[in-house]
């Protein structure tokens, strides 16, 4: 079963994320914070990471910045949530996809699935439904 990280300190999305990840079998970890992010990484060892744009005190794309610059970390799949219109820094921050809030849950575990399957991810953004 393919583990998911969800980095957010949005106690709502956090909530709506974990029961779509549940009910579709994924298995699951919550960090409120972005404190000690890579320790929690290589700790954990998650197959994907949803990362919230907007952290307290951090943005989500510096984040996925950092995460990418570590050795062990840098071919994770990164997806960033948000309700900004950010696709043109998809590269600078170097996620593999943008979800955008509100989150349509069907879609995003559809995104997930496929991201999860694929070896070569292409960056992708997901919109939400109108």
């Amino acid at each position: 079963m393919k583990s998911v990280l969800i980095i957010s300190d949005d106690q709502d999305l956090a909530t709506g994320l974990k029961t779509a990840l549940w009910s579709n079998e994924f298995n699951f970890n919550i960090l409120p914070s972005h404190d000690h992010v890579v320790e929690e990484l290589i700790r954990i060892k998650p197959d994907l990471i949803l990362i919230d744009f907007l952290l307290n005190n951090a943005n989500g794309g510096s984040l996925c910045h950092e995460i990418r610059g570590h050795r062990d970390l840098h071919q994770l799949p990164l997806i960033l949530l948000t309700n900004y219109p950010i696709e043109r820094f998809t590269a600078k921050f170097g996620c593999n996809a943008i979800v955008r809030k509100p989150v349509m849950m069907n879609d995003l575990i559809d995104t997930l699935s496929m991201m999860l399957e694929d070896t070569a991810v292409v960056p992708h953004v997901l919109e939400r439904a109108s």
